[in-house]
């Protein structure tokens, strides 16, 4: 059985479970780096938010030898947990005025994504692509984002340049920048490291998810390589967080932490989260966050 006919029989499994009152339908979303999945969406009478369930894991679930009834009982189980009861409200998002303090953006890396991405004001920043995205809340301490396109700024009779000196203005507050010692991000401490470890941090958003924008928010590299009275090393980790680190305190050859992200980023980082092969240098003179290469001249 291949993956069509497994989402089939799925679809079909699922429908009987849930019984009437629902919509459900198969199609593939190309993600990040142009990763492509295959998600079922499960829409609900009554309800304006249909959650997609991506079922290529348990596509290979059902190639391990787990029955149909176990995958079955996992893809409501996830439905469960994400679906949102009743309707929400969309109706801010026709005025720019009352769109605008939950504007943002993420990170992606430019050359895999630029089709999927042809309709969206993008703004380039050296290999990368910053996407610009609303907000919404989903409920409690969980969060979604409407990914911004040219036909909005038609509806809301706005520049891209308007769009992004609003949404830096306002990303800091919508997402909170958090930087924190590298030992507290993963929880432990190396005795023997204890000073190295000390002056590398990681620079995320609070909640983590799509968080390496937040290295690019105004003044955070600035206050970090202050603080180190250093310039900066920024290795991009994931879309999800950097890993910032002191130039000159640093031992370890810039050729090598680059080969280090290229290794890391095949065998470690899920595809469609990695976010660049570059390794990145801020000038704490110039405040300014360019792509190392050889020729770079450290000031």
């Amino acid at each position: 059985m291949d993956i069509i006919n497994f989402g089939n029989e799925l679809k079909k499994n699922v429908e009987n479970s849930l019984g009437e009152g629902y919509t459900i339908s198969l199609h593939e979303v190309i993600k990040n780096n142009g990763i492509l999945h295959n998600a079922m969406t499960i829409r609900q009478e009554g309800s304006n938010v249909a959650p997609s369930i991506y079922f290529d894991e348990l596509f290979d679930m059902y190639k391990e030898g787990e029955p149909f009834c176990r995958i079955t009982a996992e893809i409501l189980k996830l439905y469960n947990q994400c679906k949102v009861d009743g309707n929400m409200d969309f109706g801010f998002f026709r005025d720019f005025d009352e769109a605008c303090p939950l504007l943002s953006f993420k990170l992606a890396y430019a050359k895999p994504n630029m089709e999927r991405l042809k309709d969206v004001p993008v703004k380039a920043f050296e290999d990368l692509v910053m996407i610009p995205v609303c907000i919404i809340d989903i409920r409690e301490n969980e969060h979604g984002s409407i990914t911004i396109t040219e036909d909005h700024l038609k509806m809301w009779e706005v520049s891209k340049e308007e769009l992004w000196e609003n949404i830096m203005d306002n990303t800091t507050v919508v997402l909170l920048v958090s930087v924190k010692k590298i030992s507290d991000y993963v929880g432990f401490e190396y005795e023997d490291m204890e000073n190295i470890l000390e002056s590398i941090f990681v620079v995320s958003t609070e909640s983590g998810y799509q968080g390496a924008c937040a290295a690019l928010y105004p003044g955070v590299l600035r206050r970090i390589s202050e603080k180190l009275e250093d310039d900066l090393f920024v290795i991009p980790s994931s879309v999800h967080e950097m890993i910032v680190m002191p130039m000159r305190g640093c031992s370890i050859p810039p050729e090598f932490i680059r080969q280090m992200i290229n290794e890391v980023n095949s065998s470690v980082v899920k595809d469609e989260e990695v976010l660049s092969p570059s390794l990145y240098y801020y000038s704490r003179y110039k405040e300014e966050l360019k792509i190392w290469d050889l020729d770079l001249k450290f000031a």
